[in-house]
């Protein structure tokens, strides 16, 4: 069971979030390892390229560290200045983190999906997040992201992990803003 989102919290606040998006199935078609490292397949570099977009559709926000494993990404989305008015219940706010998600799910399916001529799900239906408390905090999740590959390459047989630029994801983002406040 998945948790739920903060019933108090409007995920529209400026703040730093940590996501999960996992494939559908858990299936393993977003990266292969080789070696000692992680290769994107042709739906890995498709993810790749629609999350670096997602400023250019919601200019209230920037992307930080981000990598594609084999069956989920994990990514920060850092949203800047959205008014803190009330959002009515049960709908996804614009602007928030669930419309940002939906709108990069949707677009990364559609064109997985052209590219191997098929209509399947790509994505679970939910996914995980975790708002991001302060400096500290914001440095840990960039460290396991940068860590991950090298994490699932142990798991899955090798010993010597990922060397990052090699085709496992980005973790090289500069900081995503210099006054990271507590988003709370």
């Amino acid at each position: 069971m998945y948790p739920p989102r903060l019933k108090w919290y409007d995920y529209r606040w400026r703040g730093c979030y940590f996501v999960t998006i996992v494939s559908a199935d858990r299936s393993r078609s977003f990266a292969r390892q080789s070696g000692y490292s992680l290769e994107l397949t042709a739906a890995g570099r498709i993810i790749d390229a629609t999350w670096a977009e997602i400023p250019g559709h919601f200019r209230h926000v920037t992307v930080d560290a981000f990598v594609v494993m084999p069956d989920h990404v994990h990514g920060i989305v850092v949203l800047h200045g959205m008014p803190r008015t009330p959002s009515r219940q049960n709908l996804v706010a614009a602007g928030s983190l669930s419309a940002i998600v939906r709108s990069f799910k949707s677009a990364s399916t559609r064109r997985i999906n052209a590219a191997r001529g098929l209509a399947v799900p790509v994505w679970q239906y939910r996914y995980y997040d975790s708002i991001i408390r302060d400096r500290e905090h914001l440095r840990n999740v960039r460290r396991y992201i940068a860590n991950n590959p090298r994490k699932w390459i142990r798991a899955h047989g090798g010993d010597r992990g990922c060397v990052h630029g090699s085709g496992c994801g980005r973790s090289d983002a500069a900081p995503a803003t210099s006054d990271f406040t507590d988003p709370s």
